[in-house]
């Protein structure tokens, strides 16, 4: 049998790959070569079950502006013209461009004010870089596996350490979070210990070939990894990860943080109080180049929820928990990153408010309880920090 040619088509917005007698497989505008090299791999070894790389020459390019089969077949024909060979009955398979992980590889997400991404019709990400800080040092991510579209992540990383490169950090914890996760075996889309072995080995090494990094810098985690059953849940720092079922909501994530601790041990008295706190920015661990982090995991079954979110504490600190719920449950798939992130923007918080919103016995209790007004704010302005949300919406 003839070696079949590969063209590459530029095309802004999807990934295509035609498979005939010749081989075309569409490269989207501003695509990465290496997330191209990967997913052209995975696409074509799946149509042709040939070596990519054998067949790949700078002069298989071809440029069409739709993914019209009649368009696609005139372009290829034309190429192929002077090779007495044509091209008929074209069948297209379409994948859309993740664009997220475009814009993180390449380091436009952290450059950006605000963001906005979508993977298909079920993964979102949100992003705003808020009204107090002038830059982003969120990073977030939308994954599906090359080889199996049902095995996904989602995941937000908070820089930490301000001037000092926190920006940097969480950008290269997502850049080598997708390149390992692209390179795991599709079958361990079941077996969540596995993964959860793997990165074992992967986190406490994650820094070590960032060779320029600020002293100071270092980022969170929140990451959610979805499996055929199992959801296998990550977090290091106190970015969080929420799941809602129906009406109800949980936190499925426990924050490395000093209020987490004082409010384990009675120091707080309501954990709606946590973010009031002014220690409320302090956490336990991050993933930095000093010193290794110690991962969280929990492994829960798909069936617990609807919709699973990532969010940093730009979510946490200016919304209560019923406030993420209402806009989790009720908002329309499509919504529900972008109306988080711009709730927090625009909710200001006050101490006085959410205690009076407690039930008259606990209200009395968080007051009497409360000996120091001057551990907590009496406000939180919204857009106080960087903001960023990654959502999985099931239904």
């Amino acid at each position: 049998m003839e070696k079949a040619k590969i063209f590459i088509i530029y095309e802004e917005g999807q990934i295509s790959s035609l498979a005939f007698e010749e081989l075309v497989y569409i490269k989207g505008e501003g695509e990465s070569e290496y997330t191209f090299f990967n997913r052209a791999k995975a696409e074509i070894e799946r149509l042709k079950k040939i070596n990519f790389r054998d067949y790949f020459t700078p002069d298989n390019v071809i440029k069409v502006a739709f993914p019209e089969t009649t368009k696609i077949e005139e372009k290829v024909n034309e190429k192929l013209s002077n090779q007495a060979v044509e091209i008929k009955n074209t069948h297209v398979y379409q994948q859309t461009i993740n664009k997220c992980l475009e814009d993180v590889l390449s380091g436009k997400q952290i450059l950006l004010n605000s963001s906005n991404y979508n993977l298909g019709k079920q993964m979102f990400v949100s992003q705003d870089v808020g009204k107090k800080r002038n830059n982003q040092e969120d990073s977030a991510l939308i994954l599906e596996h090359p080889q199996n579209n049902d095995f996904k992540l989602i995941a937000v990383a908070d820089g930490v350490g301000g001037e000092y490169g926190g920006e940097l950090a969480s950008r290269h914890v997502l850049v080598k979070l997708s390149e390992w996760f692209n390179s795991l075996p599709p079958q361990l889309y079941n077996n969540m210990p596995a993964i959860q072995q793997s990165l074992d080995y992967l986190l406490p090494h994650i820094m070590d070939d960032l060779v320029y990094i600020p002293k100071g810098a270092a980022t969170t985690l929140s990451c959610a990894i979805i499996g055929k059953d199992q959801t296998l849940i990550i977090n290091i720092g106190d970015s969080r990860v929420y799941t809602t079922k129906d009406q109800n909501i949980t936190q499925e994530t426990k924050d490395d943080s000093i209020v987490q601790d004082l409010y384990e041990n009675g120091k707080i008295p309501n954990k709606e109080l946590m973010r009031f706190n002014v220690y409320s920015n302090v956490i336990r661990q991050s993933i930095n180049k000093q010193k290794e982090a110690d991962p969280h995991y929990k492994i829960i079954n798909n069936s617990n929820y609807d919709r699973i979110i990532a969010v940093s504490d730009g979510v946490s600190d200016c919304l209560t928990t019923e406030e993420l719920k209402n806009i989790i449950t009720i908002s329309k798939p499509e919504y529900v990153a972008s109306n988080i992130v711009d709730k927090a923007l625009n909710t200001t918080s006050t101490l006085s408010s959410v205690i009076n919103n407690l039930q008259n016995n606990e209200k009395r209790q968080v007051v009497k309880n409360i000996k120091n007004k001057e551990d907590y704010y009496q406000t939180i302005y919204g857009g106080k920090d960087n903001t960023s949300v990654a959502a999985y919406i099931k239904k």
